[in-house]
């Protein structure tokens, strides 16, 4: 099992397709805009932690295993838009991880 790159994450949201976050993200627990978990990714809104919780219910960030300098790393996130989004963050910011199986 590893922590997916930026490629493995931009293969999953181009498969998606249009609307990719909504796809993704779990069909309760969202404050504003359950997804329909077509692909059965269940990404629940459990937001972020930086100094304290923030964003339960309406946000969730994930790690990818890319760097983008030696304290920040890259991440995608779903929140009340229908898409998947990418930036990067202080690498002490609590975020989910999503691990990916290695091929056989």
């Amino acid at each position: 099992w590893h922590l997916p790159s930026r490629n493995e994450w931009s293969t999953l949201i181009t498969a998606c397709g249009t609307n990719s976050g909504t796809k993704l993200k779990s069909t309760t627990e969202w404050t504003s805009g359950n997804g329909t978990d077509n692909w059965g990714f269940t990404a629940y809104p459990t937001g972020y932690y930086g100094g304290g919780f923030n964003g339960l219910g309406s946000n969730t960030f994930f790690w990818s295993s890319d760097t983008y300098n030696v304290s920040n790393a890259y991440l995608y996130y779903l929140d009340t838009n229908s898409s998947v989004s990418s930036s990067s963050s202080g690498m002490n910011t609590g975020s989910s991880v999503r691990l990916v199986k290695d091929s056989e």
